[in-house]
């Protein structure tokens, strides 16, 4: 099934991939599935309050043997594990008076394995103790909205030094010796979880003849996880997140589905009008549960120099 403009009607292989057996949806929901090479993803709504939820899942895991990684990403819960069968996310959102839950279940592969996650502070990586009273629960949801709001805090303050007026000079200083501005892959440019190869880098250049190092994968992971972890990548290495976007498409059947989208970064080492380092990474798919592909591209831009100067 095509997104976008055409939602036109095409086929597609689906996935040998299958949930656990064990892994049932919270009692009286009922779960919509969608299968895609190396990813399945199970769907509902439920008006349990998430503390129910996330109690549920980790009873489940706890009679499977399982050991699952709990913590709160701003929006919501998330819970990841490894099974036999597959990789598992399982988000859990409250929105519109009713709980949303997502269960992603991903193909293992080598790739995946690889460590591509920012590392995670002791605090969200310690897991939280399994409710079990009303009494629990309550207090298990007050900590995750605490968290939930120290997170936005956090967020808005480390954006607040964009917020202050810039001046910069008519005339661009000159450049050091080693300006920082060679066109290199950073090492810590990576691709995110559930890539189908490793990184490839190929040197190209654009229609101004200007070189450009790019690389390209694909993933079954969900776009808005592809998203938050290349924002939090590049600002983790001290790039400006100026140009940040993610849309839909649709078919002709109405099934809306995130289509594409795309994250610039920008590194100026030796000050606004020095020249900067520009990083995209866009992501996109063309047919209704196809995998994303994702583009990794790094360019740089050269000083400014004003005529005569």
């Amino acid at each position: 099934m095509r997104l976008c403009v055409l939602g036109l009607l095409f086929p597609f292989a689906l996935t040998a991939l299958s949930l656990p057996e064990w892994l049932l949806p919270y009692p009286g929901a009922s779960a919509s599935n969608q299968a895609s090479p190396g990813l399945i993803e199970s769907t509902y709504s439920t008006k349990a309050k998430p503390a129910d939820i996330v109690a549920h899942y980790q009873q489940q895991f706890e009679r499977a043997q399982l050991s699952a990684l709990v913590n709160d990403d701003g929006r919501g819960t998330v819970m990841r594990a490894s099974a036999a069968e597959c990789d598992l996310m399982i988000r859990v959102r409250e929105q519109a008076g009713a709980t949303w839950v997502t269960v992603s279940c991903s193909e293992k592969s080598a790739a995946s394995a690889q460590a591509t996650y920012l590392p995670q502070s002791p605090s969200s990586a310690a897991r939280r103790p399994l409710p079990r009273t009303p009494a629990e629960r309550d207090a298990y949801t007050a900590q995750v909205l605490a968290d939930a709001d120290a997170r936005h805090k956090q967020r808005i303050d480390s954006m607040s030094k964009y917020d202050q007026p810039v001046y910069q000079d008519a005339r661009p200083r000159p450049l050091p010796a080693s300006s920082g501005l060679a066109l290199e892959w950073p090492s810590w440019l990576v691709h995110g979880r559930g890539a189908d190869r490793g990184l490839s880098v190929v040197k190209s250049t654009d229609q101004s003849r200007r070189p450009y190092l790019e690389s390209v994968y694909r993933t079954g992971a969900p776009m808005t996880e592809i998203y938050n972890f290349y924002e939090d990548l590049f600002r983790a290495h001290g790039y400006r997140v100026a140009v940040a976007h993610l849309s839909t498409g649709s078919t002709l059947n109405h099934v809306t589905q995130n289509a594409d989208g795309d994250i610039e970064g920008s590194y100026s080492p030796n000050g606004i009008g020095n020249g900067s380092i520009e990083i995209k990474a866009s992501f996109s798919r063309f047919y209704l549960n196809e995998p994303i592909t994702v583009r990794l591209r790094v360019e740089v831009h050269e000083p400014i120099r004003l005529p005569g100067r």
